[in-house]
């Protein structure tokens, strides 16, 4: 499970990059599904095509560019 993978590491974010769309428009669901903590960052970033309908959560954001990946480094 990925939940186990981050326990082990000590990640401080999470970033996806969406190239189909998802089975779910909830961020929040998809987080779950991981098994992530609500409280861990977690950037997303894809064609606009394929998330412009997500909806974001707590502690999500929406990356549109290279500077906004920055900006969370």
């Amino acid at each position: 499970q990925v939940a186990s993978v981050f326990a082990k590491t000590g990640c401080t974010h999470v970033l996806l990059f969406f190239v189909t769309r998802p089975q779910h428009n909830s961020i929040e669901v998809i987080r779950k599904e991981m098994g992530l903590p609500r409280d861990l960052p977690l950037l997303f970033s894809g064609s606009v095509s394929v998330t412009q309908n997500l909806s974001l959560g707590k502690n999500t954001y929406h990356l549109r560019s290279p500077q906004d990946l920055m900006g969370h480094l």
